[in-house]
């Protein structure tokens, strides 16, 4: 049994923390700025004791270097489910804040009530294959701007008059390089243009007779006068 349970509400800029000593009943609370490793590995120095500590971290943006510094310092570290966490609140009653929180994540966890889920294990486990695709996702992004960066060309906006123009010259999608992409530039081409036997119906058509003038009519008032 922990001599000392809290609860860490974790944003980018601050961490904010309350934690409760059952031995003597004192409950202190505050923030960890800025939010970084250094400052927050610094902060759990302070603590004595850490194998009776127990922290429950909400598992949100920032929750696995929490964590980590957590177990590198001997201290117990609990990752809270979001839903079931705020689901366990009840209906509020006052505005929510960082310390409201930090405080719901400490009750639970001294109750034993805490919605707790799962953290991959060190180094052997499965967190450096989870850092790869991280990595993968990263330089993948980053190549998509190098492309754009390099070759501008390639990914300029067309002009819309010269675009309606060159509209019929253009490759399809399925063959957009080579000679088949040019035959089917030239089809395209040949079915735009009349045929021969379209041009030839056209000029054989007769064109229609003048329209005659109508015989103007003397002005007839319906009820004449007499």
């Amino acid at each position: 049994m922990p001599s000392i349970v809290g609860g860490l509400d974790i944003h980018r800029k601050q961490i904010t923390f309350d934690y409760l000593d059952l031995v003597t009943g004192e409950v202190k609370c505050g923030h960890i700025a800025p939010a970084d490793r250094e400052h927050f590995r610094g902060w759990l120095a302070r603590l004595e004791d850490p194998a009776g500590v127990a922290f429950a971290v909400e598992a949100c943006t920032g929750w696995r270097y929490v964590t980590e510094q957590l177990r590198r310092a001997g201290i117990q570290a609990h990752l809270a489910e979001p839903a079931d966490t705020a689901a366990a609140r009840g209906r509020k009653k006052r505005a929510k804040t960082d310390r409201a929180d930090a405080r719901l994540m400490r009750d639970l966890l001294a109750q034993g009530r805490l919605p707790e889920c799962w953290i991959a294990p060190g180094p052997a486990g499965t967190r450096p294959g989870r850092h790869s695709g991280d990595v993968r996702r990263r330089l993948t992004g980053s190549r998509g701007i190098l492309v754009v960066a390099l070759y501008p060309a390639r990914h300029q906006q067309p002009d819309p008059q010269t675009a309606a123009k060159d509209k019929w010259r253009r490759p399809c999608r399925r063959h957009p390089r080579g000679p088949a992409g040019h035959r089917c530039v030239a089809a395209r081409q040949a079915h735009r243009r009349p045929q021969p036997k379209q041009a030839a119906r056209r000029r054989k058509r007769p064109a229609p007779p003048p329209a005659r003038p109508c015989a103007r009519r003397p002005a007839v008032s319906p009820n004449p006068i007499r």
